[in-house]
């Protein structure tokens, strides 16, 4: 079944609790087909995410982390549990996160991504998470009880499980960053210096260094099919299939064409609409039937 949020509950109501830095959500579901996919608790912004459509399926393997205006957000979907639902379908969870930029305390976040990177094509790291999240949440009624729950101490459960994975995490290994760590670049997921650079990319959006998004796409093989980069933001882009074995520059943005945000460059026009040839039809051949009179009578 797809994955659709419920109804955010403010953030950081408990009475005497203070706000986190990182807010975590879950989404997942119960035994039950009823208890079909929610979050669990609180849920994020409804459907941030869904701006990426057309380059990912989130109810696949998708990561997704968006920085800018002094506040970062993170997706990641494709986390395996070992529970099944009544007809023996995989159960999976989803994590979103956000917090403030350059406020500390996101290094869980980075050590995070890193895991759900490691092994991608064979999902390896995405199954340790999944032995953690279902060692946090091991009953599956508590599940669908929280699922049903919109309260402060749901809230506060879900906040509390969350901030014990992000502390249980290992710092990431692998390769050193390249120079492709502060520009736009497209790579496969499953290379190692493309996916050391996307961590590092990552570690700096969430530091407030760069305005921008890092993403791992599932509906994206080559630099052509990637979204535009955005005037004055960077972009990193793993694909999950295909994609260069090395990073691939992506093409820097012109301001006034697609997916820049900001003004139009001076003296630049916008294309007039295309012509709509099924309206236009029944005047061009009224006009011919008209034309075809003219000559009739002039001949008769």
């Amino acid at each position: 079944m797809s994955e659709e949020p419920t109804p955010a509950v403010a953030a950081g109501e408990s009475p005497g609790r203070p706000e986190p830095v990182v807010r975590g959500y879950v989404m997942s579901r119960g035994y039950p087909r009823q208890a079909d996919y929610r979050f669990l608790g609180a849920a994020p912004d409804p459907g941030w995410w869904t701006r990426h459509r057309s380059h990912t399926d989130v109810n696949y393997p998708t990561l997704l982390v968006e920085a800018r205006g002094g506040r970062w957000r993170a997706y990641l979907s494709g986390i395996p549990s070992q529970r099944r639902d009544e007809v023996s379908t995989p159960i999976r969870f989803t994590l979103a996160l956000e917090g403030a930029t350059a406020s500390g305390g996101a290094d869980g976040v980075v050590r995070l991504v890193a895991r759900w990177l490691d092994g991608h094509a064979d999902g390896s790291g995405r199954a340790v998470l999944g032995e953690r999240m279902d060692g946090l949440f091991p009953d599956d009624a508590e599940v669908v009880d929280l699922r049903r729950r919109h309260d402060v101490e749901a809230v506060g459960v879900v906040q509390d499980r969350m901030e014990r994975l992000l502390t249980s995490l290992e710092a990431p290994g692998g390769p050193e960053p390249t120079e492709w760590a502060d520009r736009s670049w497209i790579a496969s997921a499953a290379d190692g210096p493309g996916a050391a650079a996307f961590v590092e990319r990552v570690r700096a959006l969430l530091a407030g260094e760069q305005d921008g998004d890092a993403l791992v796409l599932n509906l994206v093989e080559q630099a052509e099919e990637a979204p535009p980069v955005a005037a004055g933001e960077s972009l990193a882009v793993l694909t999950a299939t295909g994609g260069p074995d090395r990073p691939r520059a992506l093409p820097a943005a012109i301001p006034g064409q697609s997916g820049d945000q900001g003004p139009k460059a001076p003296g630049r026009t916008t294309p007039a609409s295309p012509v709509d040839v099924r309206r236009a039809l029944p005047l061009v051949l009224a006009a011919l039937l008209l034309v075809l009179l003219i000559l009739w009578c002039a001949t008769r």
